[in-house]
């Protein structure tokens, strides 16, 4: 998942957790109403980001800066790799 979409989620639930804390201190029962239905949809853009930050692959730039970071830190090069597929 990429940052963004972590940062997305951080802010979306921090917006969830406290529509919770507000639920659960309320004393007004048609306020409550309003933020429950806030909640749900809060609780629904959760699940859809969880979903795509599970499943999107990473960018493909990242991928090779991993792959090279790698290989730096073994001391191995591409080259290497190469013939010892053969």
């Amino acid at each position: 998942a990429s940052i963004y979409l972590l940062d997305r989620y951080e802010k979306l639930f921090g917006r969830y957790f406290e529509m919770k804390c507000y639920i659960a201190s309320a004393g007004n029962s048609a306020t409550t109403k309003l933020v429950r239905s806030s909640l749900r949809d809060a609780q629904g853009q959760l699940l859809r980001l969880r979903r795509r930050m599970e499943t999107d692959l990473p960018p493909a730039t990242r991928k090779n800066f991993e792959r090279q970071d790698l290989l730096n830190r073994t001391g191995r090069y591409e080259a290497q790799n190469y013939l010892n597929k053969y």
